[in-house]
């Protein structure tokens, strides 16, 4: 049997307006972030971005890469010819997300904040009898 590695890499997706740190404040457009995510750690080894903006009236996803991910784009073929088709045209981000599901793209969203196992500060607190306590 094989051992699965400590942090493997895996096609995902990142819906920044689902994110906890976007709770409350959301996007005016909505972005959603896919690449090759290393797991267990949020980090990615490339990402291109779908931002879905809005042109005389008209919700239009648009895709940005940035120069180092170029390379990239071919590791996505299928998503491309998947967008390719008539009947993906005007695609919700919701409906996006669940296409990326179907093509068995990771959803890498932290919905809620990731506990923290760093030690807490110590509390120093006021007695009456006895002055400052630790």
């Amino acid at each position: 049997m094989q051992e699965k590695k400590e942090h493997e890499i895996v096609r995902g997706y990142i819906r920044l307006s689902k994110t906890w740190h976007a709770a409350g404040s959301p996007l005016q457009e909505p972005i959603i972030t896919i690449g090759n995510y290393i797991s267990n750690i949020p980090c990615a080894t490339g990402e291109m971005s779908i931002i879905w903006r809005t042109l005389n009236g008209a919700k239009l996803r648009c895709p940005q890469v940035s120069d180092e991910c170029w390379n990239r784009l071919s590791k996505f073929s299928d998503l491309t010819t998947e967008m390719a088709k008539a009947s993906n045209k005007h695609l919700s981000e919701e409906k996006f997300a669940a296409l990326l599901i179907r093509l068995g793209y990771a959803d890498v969203t932290e919905y809620e904040k990731p506990l923290t196992t760093r030690r807490q500060p110590r509390t120093i607190r006021g007695s009456p009898d006895s002055g400052l306590q630790i």
